[in-house]
């Protein structure tokens, strides 16, 4: 994976794109990313996803270009931060708004990367 787009939060913006992409209307501009699961457990963990220019906080970023696969609108930024939550929670808030799935790189490349900042606790 040679091209990852990520960088970190202090990146100079482009004016010019700032345009091109105007700021976010609904939470379509706002996906988030299931990037891992635990059935047995009932948790899921997601990772916030927004448009290129309301990206925020000291976290860094995967930038993922829309396509077919992942019904993204826009460029999205995901930051590299873990959002757990119950299962059930995420079932009865987002049933009806699945956009697509992230491209397996993507998805692989976030797992890491959460996995490299955030690891797991040793098992005793």
């Amino acid at each position: 994976m040679s091209k990852h787009h990520l960088r970190p939060r202090d990146a100079t913006r482009d004016r010019d794109a700032r345009a091109e992409h105007p700021a976010p209307e609904s939470r379509i501009d706002h996906p988030g990313a299931c990037v891992f699961c635990d059935v047995s457990g009932g948790s899921a963990t997601l990772v916030k996803g927004t448009d290129l220019f309301s990206a925020r906080g000291g976290h860094e970023i995967l930038i993922v270009d829309p396509s077919v696969a992942n019904g993204l609108a826009k460029p999205t930024a995901f930051a590299i931060a873990p959002r757990l939550f119950k299962l059930r929670r995420v079932a009865l808030l987002h049933f009806d708004r699945r956009l697509g799935a992230l491209e397996t790189e993507h998805l692989t490349y976030l797992q890491e990367q959460l996995l490299r900042l955030f690891p797991e606790e040793p098992e005793a």
